[in-house]
């Protein structure tokens, strides 16, 4: 008897040895939340998953959803409305909707968190804190845009500084000291 190297099928492990036959290469289908490759079942790494058994390849989790190690099925990120507690300005958020708008306002912001490559840290994490933007402040736990005749250039404040006298600003949520205007009356 010879000793020849056994194929493998993809998204099938090898039996090692068959006591019917032992001569004969036997493989099984990998289970569900794992795939095949050279005769061997690995499980999906997180954020991927394979719903069924025999799988060639795990399938990536699509943009809001995540999944653990192993999974069969990705689950909608945020799913169980909790948000974390956050720092002096920042802000929670635990929607995907949120976050991708959140980003949509300055996507070259000055922290470079981009929302696809990091949203599945922040699903894992049940939520994110982010800081508030330029115009913006934390009060009570929400960005709040500063009111008329304040503005905030800088991401994370707490407050907001007030325009020199006789200034003020044409909206709520100014960024920049440019934004305060000189009002009638004053020079």
């Amino acid at each position: 008897n010879r000793c020849e190297l056994c194929t493998y099928a993809a998204g099938r492990k090898l039996v090692p040895w068959w006591s019917i036959n032992p001569h004969q290469c036997r493989t099984e289908p990998c289970p569900p939340g794992s795939y095949g490759d050279n005769g061997v079942c690995i499980p999906c790494a997180p954020n991927t998953f394979a719903a069924s058994p025999e799988s060639a390849q795990c399938a990536p989790c699509e943009h809001g959803q995540f999944s653990g190690a192993g999974s069969t099925e990705c689950e909608p990120c945020f799913s169980d409305g909790a948000a974390p507690a956050c720092d002096a300005g920042l802000q929670a958020f635990a929607s995907v909707a949120a976050i991708d708008a959140y980003f949509a306002l300055h996507p070259g912001d000055k922290y470079n968190i981009g929302p696809r490559k990091r949203m599945f840290e922040f699903c894992h994490a049940r939520g994110v804190c982010l800081p508030c933007q330029p115009g913006l402040y934390e009060q009570g736990g929400a960005c709040t845009p500063c009111p008329f005749g304040e503005y905030q250039p800088h991401f994370q404040a707490t407050q907001c500084f007030a325009c020199a006298y006789g200034h003020n600003t044409s909206r709520t949520g100014a960024e920049t000291e440019s934004d305060c205007l000189c009002q009638p009356g004053f020079e």
